[in-house]
């Protein structure tokens, strides 16, 4: 999954404008690049749509990765990743954007 930040951030805003996931799909869908084929472009809004509603957890979670491993890829602190997971204290928007971003383009490299 090929996605510039740009069209990241636009995805991410088109998340807000919506009231469910399905409705997300279907009206985001079309935006996404030409090249993706369909099963591509459902998990990627998907994995995006997670990240709106759910968090750098729910995301973390669905991409099968544990606080521990995150920390040591990205060099975030295990307990700011706590923190952030119980509510105590929450990522900046641009930060969890930039996690987001970066955990969905690492997939491409894997």
């Amino acid at each position: 999954m090929n996605i510039t930040y740009q069209n990241f951030r636009s995805l991410i805003l088109d998340a807000a404008d919506c009231e469910n996931e399905e409705q997300y799909v279907a009206e985001a869908g079309s935006s996404v690049y030409a090249d993706m084929d369909a099963a591509e472009i459902v998990t990627l809004l998907h994995r995006i749509w997670l990240c709106h509603t759910g968090g750098l957890a729910a995301l973390r979670k669905a991409l099968g990765l544990s606080r521990a491993e995150l920390s040591r890829e990205y060099g975030i602190p295990i307990r700011t990743l706590e923190n952030w997971d119980a509510g105590v204290a929450d990522p900046p928007k641009y930060v969890l954007d930039l996690i987001a971003f970066a955990l969905l383009s690492d997939l491409d490299k894997k």
